[in-house]
């Protein structure tokens, strides 16, 4: 069991600490009059499934051969108002090369297994887009073909 702390200090700040190992500064978001200059109660639920995936996928990703710390994904928020919440999560993961789809069925079967999104609500739109990186692809500078 894990247990997190959370104390407030004033002007829709707050702190998250961890049994006494880390903490992390939030802010109340600008949709409830707050600042967005860290991360929101929502922006963590939103880096919670991040991060949840990308360790779910980890064994699996040493396992083929490739470095989990080439990996890195983003996740986009949308919300929904009235009442307030999170409607969709978009997650964007990207590879460092190109991946076979037997690889990639094998990751979207153990990121079913993440706790954080088997925990969401079921009306939480998650979408997983895969971004697959063009092996032969240079980039080209702007005004040259």
């Amino acid at each position: 069991m894990s247990q997190i702390h959370i104390r407030g200090l004033g002007k829709g700040e707050f702190i998250l600490e961890k049994e006494g190992v880390s903490e992390i500064i939030g802010l109340r978001s600008s949709a409830s009059a707050g600042k967005d200059a860290s991360f929101s109660p929502t922006d963590l639920v939103s880096a919670a499934l991040g991060s949840c995936l990308m360790a779910v996928m980890e064994a699996v990703l040493e396992r083929s051969g490739f470095d989990p710390c080439a990996f890195s994904l983003d996740v986009e928020k949308e919300m929904a108002e009235s009442p307030s919440r999170i409607s969709r999560l978009c997650v964007r993961i990207r590879p460092p090369r190109p991946l076979e789809a037997v690889l990639v069925k094998k990751l979207e079967k153990v990121m079913a297994f993440c706790p954080v999104k088997r925990s969401l609500a079921p009306d939480v739109k998650i979408s997983i887009i895969w971004e697959q990186p063009d092996a032969f692809s240079c980039p080209v500078e702007e005004g040259r073909l």
